[in-house]
């Protein structure tokens, strides 16, 4: 009984935190100041549209919008794309061990995980997406045509979406996701 009664005790715990209980976790690449890391992955697939996403491991919204991709990459098996997910420390339980649990809900060949512990990805896409002064750009989805690279400054975003319930961006469905990248595969 006391077995059974911890066994409960943890799920209620990890369940409360949005912790992935399914799976194996992924490697997850830690990013520098520079972003360095996440720029070479995102240069090395310019042979292919990329879809970049900033995401609190925490956060309800983003591991949905990491399941949506992962069911999407699912139904598009022989697309060319990238996923590269940038996991930030947005939320106070955000850390990199829940980063990379949160792994588990996007465990595609075509992505790639990122722990983003100095906001690196949310700093460059609020100021490129041109945030209101008192937000921060993240549960965000940035998709990017193929044979563009990020050089001194990044690339001009194909399309982008958010999740944020703003008012400016497009905002974020699974299906409206879907329909953009269906326009860009090969």
């Amino acid at each position: 009984m006391k077995r059974l009664l911890l066994v409960l005790l943890l799920v209620f715990v990890l369940s409360g935190t949005g912790i992935a209980l399914q799976g194996p976790t992924l490697t997850i690449t830690s990013v520098s100041t520079d972003g360095k890391e996440f720029i070479g992955a995102f240069n090395a697939a310019s042979d292919r549209i990329r879809l970049v996403t900033v995401f609190s491991p925490t956060c309800g919204h983003c591991i949905r919008g990491a399941s949506d991709i992962a069911k999407m990459l699912k139904q598009e098996k022989k697309a060319k794309i990238k996923v590269l997910i940038l996991w930030a420390p947005i939320l106070s339980r955000d850390s990199k061990l829940a980063a990379e649990r949160a792994t588990a809900y996007l465990q595609d060949s075509r992505s790639e995980h990122f722990w983003d512990l100095w906001n690196f990805g949310r700093q460059h896409y609020t100021r490129q997406l041109d945030y209101p002064e008192d937000e921060t750009a993240w549960d965000i989805f940035v998709l990017y045509k193929p044979h563009l690279s990020w050089k001194q400054n990044s690339p001009e975003p194909t399309v982008w979406l958010q999740d944020h319930g703003l008012d400016f961006g497009l905002k974020y469905s699974a299906e409206l996701l879907h329909q953009h990248v269906k326009m860009w595969i090969d």
